[in-house]
């Protein structure tokens, strides 16, 4: 059987390959004669992992499969790169720099998962500067070392890099928001001009972010910024940091509201000149500014997805035992009113915007801008909401909200948080789960899925998604699928 496999042309034999590797069946593939073992190779140690407290030639990566490797991860504390602090009882060190350097193929390299330990600076410095190197991700904080070198003389070599990623728990105690070292590694590497014309994707918590350096010079290539944190007062409005990237097409920003920066801003009051962004085609912003020109000046031809919402979302926090884990972070709730989103997406001419995603609290006009969102965004696909009832304020009128969304002819998803009443507590400890509150409330969500799917009925929408609250990550968005048939509309409830 095998000599017949080996007459498949090369092209066919790459395709297989790709299918059997996901499921571990290219290993047993590889299993059975020498000559497929040796094609399967490039496919079986393509991504590879490696302890890097173990970089010697007994435990580091087989000589033999170095011309193989594209990715490489390092996991575990990190030993010095010194020869002289080598512990000779671990085996034959290997110079991790030479090694590296006799992988042709390899591009991309992660460190994770250090057992809070640092990485030591030689360490940083041999993956940073490896020549071949295109896309870097760091699932951690690179954090202090007894050894480290201030951040004025870091003096490698950066590669020109084409995707930095650096990735560090979100929800961080206030005495570890700032990482005085992470954001001196990266801004040593964004000085280098290699890396500002290389740079396609910057993927970083705002802590880490050298706005002033990154607002200094031009970054032609760049496309997407990503990021998650709180953000300096200095940088804003962040065009002063963003304003030089003419390529980019994805920004997201996952800012809280903080004591400083109440509301993420763009732009300047007084801008009077075109968006930066001329191809940007999604734009994340939580706190949005009403009064920021940005939203007048959204590329009319290319935006595909905007995002006008709280981070982290106001449910995770809303109820009042949750919220001193916001305060505790010193993050606020400053949640737009129907009023503050009706101002924005009013001034928005994106008529081919086909994914849209808002968080209000509703203060009587919330039906209003429903209506406006089907009359400014005709060619909506895909639509979230999440709104949340004003205190003492009745449930969300659902007739009207399906009748003003009815115009969205090309509407496929509708995803809703309507905050309903009558809601079950999301803790079990404050709830005891009686079955017919259960029941009245499951009734109550296909109810509301079966009204909007018979105002919607006319529209291309296949499921409604309804949000029901429960304990931490325990959340569920409860499926209704739109079925038409010959009696009408109805909804099937999905998994």
């Amino acid at each position: 059987m095998s000599h017949l496999i080996e007459r498949l042309n090369d092209d066919v034999l790459r395709e297989i390959y790709k299918i059997l590797l996901p499921d571990q069946n290219l290993r047993a593939l590889s299993m059975t004669c020498k000559a497929i073992r040796l094609s399967c190779l490039p496919f079986l140690f393509r991504a590879v992992s490696t302890g890097a407290y173990a970089i010697t030639e007994e435990d580091f990566v087989p000589r033999y499969l170095w011309p193989y490797v594209q990715h490489m991860r390092f996991f575990g504390q990190w030993q010095s790169m010194d020869p002289e602090l080598f512990n000779p009882l671990r085996g034959t060190p290997i110079i991790l720099a030479d090694a590296l350097a006799q992988m042709p193929l390899l591009s991309s390299i992660t460190i994770s998962d250090t057992q809070h330990e640092p990485v030591p600076s030689d360490g940083l410095a041999v993956v940073l500067s490896y020549p071949g190197l295109r896309r870097f991700h760091g699932r951690l904080s690179f954090g202090e070392y007894p050894r480290v070198v201030r951040p004025e003389e870091w003096h490698f070599h950066a590669a020109p890099t084409t995707s930095y990623r650096q990735t560090i728990p979100a929800y961080r105690e206030r005495h570890l928001r700032l990482c005085p070292r992470d954001l001196a590694v990266l801004s040593h590497v964004a000085k280098q001009r290699q890396v500002q014309l290389s740079l396609e994707e910057l993927d970083v918590p705002a802590e880490v972010i050298p706005f002033t350096t990154l607002g200094a010079t031009d970054w032609p290539k760049l496309r997407s910024i990503r990021t998650r944190g709180e953000c300096p007062l200095e940088a804003t409005p962040l065009v002063r940091a963003f304003g030089r990237m003419p390529a980019l097409e994805e920004l997201v920003l996952r800012m809280p509201s903080t004591s400083q920066v109440a509301r993420t801003a763009l732009l300047p009051p007084d801008w009077t000149g075109p968006i930066p962004w001329p191809n940007l085609k999604t734009l994340f912003v939580s706190y949005p500014d009403p009064h920021d020109p940005v939203y007048s000046l959204l590329p009319p031809a290319g935006l595909r997805r905007l995002e006008l919402r709280c981070w982290p979302r106001r449910y995770f926090h809303f109820l009042r035992w949750e919220r001193p884990t916001m305060y505790h972070l010193g993050w606020h709730d400053r949640i737009l009113t129907a009023s503050g989103m009706i101002e924005i997406l009013s001034r928005c001419r994106v008529h081919d915007l086909e994914a849209l995603d808002v968080e209000f609290e509703e203060d009587g006009r919330d039906v209003e801008l429903f209506r406006l969102i089907a009359s400014q965004f005709p060619n909506l696909t895909t639509l979230t909401v999440f709104r949340y009832r004003a205190p003492r304020h009745p449930d969300a009128h659902m007739l009207e909200i399906g009748r003003a969304l009815s115009p969205l002819l090309h509407l496929r998803t509708l995803r809703l948080h309507l905050d309903f009443k009558s809601a079950p507590h999301p803790y079990p400890k404050f709830n005891a789960y009686n079955a017919d509150d259960v029941k009245r409330h499951s009734a109550l969500l296909r109810d509301t899925a079966l009204t909007l799917a018979r105002e919607l009925g006319g529209t291309a929408t296949e499921t409604i998604y309804l949000l029901e609250r429960r304990a931490a990550s325990l959340t569920v968005w409860w499926p209704f699928h739109v079925v038409r048939g010959d009696e009408g509309v109805d909804v099937a409830v999905g998994k």
